[in-house]
């Protein structure tokens, strides 16, 4: 089977991309394990007249006593974040893709709306959790 690669032109596979590289964020700065290689532990919800949004359903927190992350964890060669054996549309968003477009859009993702929101969704948990 072909690679497929005509992103730009297809707003659904665009927005797949966005998804996931919003969830590999999410992975990586609360430290999960679990999510992005097991498809099974994430899925997507769509409001009406709304493009699909990224979900976790499930989820392993990964204790250290350091914040810190080595580049094999970023680069996928580490169990935390071993991207070898998960599907190949996750693996090229997350991995195969190339390292500017990755960038470039993670950039965009910590520019946008969206660190608001998650910002939000940690106090209403946290809120919740005290209550």
């Amino acid at each position: 089977a072909e690679l497929y690669t005509n992103f730009d032109a297809d707003s659904v596979a665009r927005n797949f991309l966005l998804q996931l590289s919003k969830l590999a964020i999410i992975n990586r700065v609360l430290g999960l394990t679990g999510v992005i290689s097991d498809p099974g532990n994430f899925g997507f919800f769509r409001a009406e007249g709304r493009v699909p949004e990224v979900r976790v359903i499930d989820f392993d927190i990964r204790f250290t006593d350091s914040l810190q992350m080595s580049k094999d964890d970023c680069l996928g060669r580490t169990m935390t974040y071993d991207y070898y054996e998960i599907p190949d549309a996750i693996l090229y968003a997350v991995h195969i893709r190339s390292l500017n477009e990755r960038v470039k859009e993670a950039i965009g993702i910590m520019d946008s709306a969206f660190i608001e929101a998650f910002k939000m969704a940690i106090e209403r948990a946290s809120i919740h959790w005290r209550t």
